[in-house]
């Protein structure tokens, strides 16, 4: 068997040993815990985004690397009334969780972060069993996000493949052979109208037009299924935007995002590919419309690339858009 420090590092360099240290502490499995960090962070010691690339470099910060005084100005941003979010490879969110990591040593920190985490996902299986504690490490004991959960559980299977473990894959998600398009367990959420935050305002949702449907099945059959890519729409997509965008075209959309769900970058290589399976695909569905990389591509330009966006929000150089023309 591999050394999982080793191969740990492969994926989330240099904090292999701290990973191995830190889930044996806390009771956790190694291979959870490495599904952990992967959804959450990637392996990167970096803030969320919960609030938008407008807080980039300010608190509550966006994708920018966590160090002592950001963690101080997020605390103190936290304590005049503004936002919180998720700090370093277990994206701890709930200002108790970061001042708790704090206190230990610091939480810039991976080893803290680490801690906390762990101890915290451990603490919710044992009081509601692994799905449902998996669940509620994102959306908290009394709203647990099974479709967050659904995620983490492929991720663990993996990373016990790659650990060396035996384990017993059952209940494993096709969307390219047949399954479901929605994630196990998914259950849409209401859109709260306004909210600042985007995702709140236009909450995820796997509905598509039938004509729609056999390409998206195609792109996970071609990029590794749920483990390569994820794909979703969601209310409003694109959103409401006069005079351009006056009607919902949810369910002849749809982005390509990395395995990680929606908001996890693609990847120039695998987006690159993502675009092209789109773009070369024959037959329906008739595109409207793409966009990747700060470029759209509109049917009624001729598909002439021109630049788009203003933005790392509106660049699209973490995921690929694509909007379909309905089926006549």
């Amino acid at each position: 068997m591999a050394d999982p420090i080793e191969v740990i590092n492969e994926y989330f360099y240099p904090y292999g040993a701290i990973i191995v240290r830190e889930a044996k502490r806390a009771g956790l499995d190694l291979a959870l815990a490495c599904a952990l960090v992967e959804q959450e962070s990637g392996g990167r010691n970096i803030f969320g985004c919960d609030w938008g690339p407008r807080w980039t470099f300010e608190p509550p910060y966006c994708q920018v690397p966590v160090t002592p005084e950001r963690v101080k100005r997020l605390l103190a941003n936290i304590d005049s009334g503004g936002g919180s979010n998720g700090v370093g490879l277990t994206q701890l969110t709930y200002p108790p969780y970061i001042r708790e990591a704090e206190a230990l040593g610091g939480a810039h920190l991976p080893r803290y972060q680490c801690r906390v985490g762990f101890r915290l996902l451990k603490e919710l299986i044992e009081q509601m069993g692994e799905r449902q504690g998996i669940g509620a490490y994102n959306g908290g004991p009394s709203n647990p996000v099974m479709e967050y959960a659904a995620s983490v559980m492929t991720r663990k299977r993996q990373w016990s493949r790659r650990l060396g473990e035996s384990t017993a894959v059952v209940n494993e998600w096709h969307p390219g052979m047949g399954d479901s398009l929605a994630p196990p367990g998914f259950r849409p959420k209401r859109r709260v109208i306004g909210s600042p935050n985007y995702v709140l305002d236009h909450p995820t949702r796997y509905r598509w037009q039938k004509h729609i449907e056999p390409l998206i099945r195609k792109l996970y059959r071609r990029m590794d299924g749920p483990l390569g890519i994820h794909i979703n729409t969601y209310l409003w997509h694109p959103p409401y935007d006069p005079p351009e965008i006056t009607r919902r075209y949810d369910t002849l959309s749809f982005d390509v995002w990395g395995p990680r769900g929606r908001g996890d970058p693609i990847g120039y290589k695998k987006g690159q590919q993502a675009f092209d399976i789109i773009w070369n695909d024959p037959g329906l569905p008739w595109i409207d419309w793409i966009i990747w990389q700060r470029t759209i591509r509109w049917r009624g330009d001729g598909f002439n690339p021109r630049p788009f966006g203003s933005n790392p929000f509106s660049w699209h150089e973490d995921h690929v858009h694509v909007t379909f023309l309905k089926r006549s």
